[in-house]
C-alpha cells in the first residue's frame, strides 16, 4: 500500500513540493482539468521517470502498481487493435438490442 507521494517539479505541481498523505488502500483523485490526476497517476505508475518524486510504500514493500489513465487507455486500444467496442443497452434501446 502507499503510504505517501511527494511530487515535486512536474507539469502543474510547480514551486513547493506538494505531499499527499494519510492514503488508504483504495483512494480517488478528482479535480478539474489540469490539476494534476493523470501526473499522480504516471508517477505511480513510473516513479523511474520523475526523479524529483517520491512514492512511499507501506514497510518499504514496493507493490506493482495497476494504473488505469488515458495512457494505459491508449496503449491498449490502438488504432491497430481487434477489440471491439463496448457498448451498453437501456430499456430505450430495445430496437437496437433487437
Amino acid at each position: 500500500m502507499i503510504k505517501s507521494i511527494v511530487i515535486d517539479n512536474v507539469a502543474s505541481f510547480k514551486g513547493k513540493p506538494v505531499i499527499i498523505d494519510d492514503l488508504n488502500k483504495l483512494c480517488f483523485f478528482y479535480g478539474a482539468n489540469g490539476s494534476g490526476k493523470t501526473t499522480i497517476s504516471k508517477i505511480i505508475n513510473d516513479i523511474n521517470m520523475y526523479s524529483n518524486c517520491r512514492v512511499n510504500w507501506d514497510n518499504g514493500i514496493k507493490l506493482t502498481p495497476l494504473v488505469y489513465n488515458k495512457d494505459f487507455k491508449d496503449q491498449l486500444l490502438q488504432k491497430e487493435s481487434k477489440i471491439r467496442g463496448v457498448f451498453t443497452l437501456g430499456k430505450e434501446n430495445v430496437k437496437a438490442r433487437e
